[in-house]
């Protein structure tokens, strides 16, 4: 026999039990935060000899590289205060004894390629965290490994082409670590 309409049971009837729902969420977090840098190498100094140094720092936890983070940009100084906390979410406990936090001090440049200045690693295997645990760790700095610098320097270009006119337009943005030739001038331009 079937039998039409909503179905009951002791528990319907009960106020306190009729709520089959359950809302929640569970969040499996890691916290980082960058609070400074100190005495960071100056790049550029103005005529009146003030620092030009706009860092900030980027973070990224190896080896999966999906979390990454970077911090604001402190202008004209070169011990930078930040203060910062970044949460990365989705992150499992044996993730993080497995991965490396890399640390990466930028120094921002508005009209071109931003430098980095050093970075650093810290192996999360190292550090026996626990659950609620802060820890506090100074790391130093390391000039970062030039990956494929040439002995006669860099050039950072911009080239524009102008297709109704067939006009390519070189122009040259920055220099830095240009070898000089035996005569002690900077060399001849080649045009090809």
């Amino acid at each position: 026999r079937t039998q039409k309409g909503p179905v009951h049971s002791p528990v319907d009837k009960h106020p306190l039990l009729s709520q089959r729902t359950i809302n929640y969420r569970l969040l499996l977090a890691f916290q980082v935060g960058v609070v400074e840098c100190r005495n960071l190498c100056e790049l550029v100094v103005s005529r009146d000899g003030q620092c030009l140094l706009d860092p900030y720092v980027k973070l990224q936890l190896l080896p999966e590289r999906e979390h990454r983070v970077k911090t604001r940009i402190v202008r004209s100084t070169t011990s930078p205060k930040y203060d910062e906390q970044f949460t990365m979410y989705g992150v499992t406990s044996e993730q993080i004894t497995l991965s490396t936090l890399h640390f990466q001090v930028v120094a921002f440049d508005r009209y071109s390629r931003d430098t980095v200045v050093g970075e650093c690693v810290y192996r999360l295997a190292d550090a026996e965290l626990m659950l609620y645990q802060e820890m506090r760790v100074e790391l130093a700095l390391q000039p970062r490994a030039s990956d494929c610098v040439a002995a006669r320097g860099e050039l950072l270009l911009s080239l524009t082409y102008q297709p109704a006119f067939n006009n390519l337009t070189v122009v040259v943005l920055k220099a830095r670590g240009l070898s000089r030739n035996e005569s002690g001038t900077a060399g001849e331009a080649t045009s090809w």
